[in-house]
Formats: C-alpha cells, structure tokens, sequence
C-alpha cells in the first residue's frame, strides 16, 4: 500500500493512503455524476421544449408572412389587369398565387370608370396543432386590397 503525504498551507502535513482517498474520491464522484446527469437531461428536456416551440412558431409566422404577401400580390395583378381588360381581374389574381389554391381564394373586384379596385381574401390555415388550439381551428383571413387609378 501506497502512502501519500499533503502538505497544507499552514505548513502542517497530513499522512494518509492514497487507495483511501482514491476510493472514497470516486464514490463520491460517481454518485455526484450520477446526480449531475439526471439534472442535465431535466434541464435539456426543458430547453429544447422551449427551442422547439420558438422554432416552429417562426416557421408558422414565415409561413404567414409568405401567404400574405402572395395574397397582396395577387390583388396588385388583378387590379394592374383590370386596367387593361376587366374581364381579365380572376384570371390574372389566379395565375399570381403561386403555391396557394386560388379555388380558396375569395376575389372582389370593382370597375369604376377612373379606378380598378381588387381585393383577394384567402384562409390560412395553421399546421401546427399547438398554435391553431390558441388561435382557432379556422384559422386567420388574410387579405390582400389594391386600387388603382386610370388616367
């Protein structure tokens, strides 16, 4: 057996087995990881809840924000369109929705003599269920409007 000597800093030395302490230091350790790791993977959990709600609620909002300006869009080629040929308002707002259905799409148009207003409404729908429990199984109208005037 190994004997080990320390010397503190008040110049008293202590004499002891190193096997001792070696034992006693590894047991402690490991019961200290132990604990340590039950309390990192709680903390994690916790974390990456938090992340992962963040995340796809950004995803929802670009996804939003994406529908919306395709909407608005729409509207200004309907209306830029109405200009030419009023007839012509659905076509042009259907051919702009790219990636959205235009069967979903609500189209107003109104022809004035001096204006062209168009305005698109379109349902968006959530797919996350957690956000559409808080905001409603319906989702959100979103709605595009644009009026232009002929010279």
């Amino acid at each position: 057996m190994t004997h080990r000597i320390t010397h503190h800093a008040s110049g008293r030395k202590e004499e002891g087995s190193t096997e001792r302490w070696k034992n006693l230091s590894n047991s402690r350790l490991c019961h200290r990881l132990r604990g340590e790791g039950a309390t990192t993977l709680v903390e994690f959990a916790l974390s990456a809840s938090v992340i992962l709600l963040l995340v796809i609620g950004m995803i929802e909002f670009t996804r939003a924000i994406y529908t919306a300006s395709v909407v608005q869009a729409a509207a200004q080629e309907g209306a830029r369109a109405g200009i030419v040929d009023p007839a012509e308002i659905n076509e042009a707002v259907t051919r702009r929705m790219v990636g959205l259905d235009p069967d979903r799409a609500i189209i107003r148009s109104t022809v004035r003599d001096d204006s062209v207003q168009v305005e698109v409404i379109y349902p968006y729908e959530f797919i996350t269920p957690f956000i559409t429990g808080v905001m409603g199984a319906d989702g959100v109208q979103l709605r595009g409007d644009t009026r232009m005037i002929v010279y």
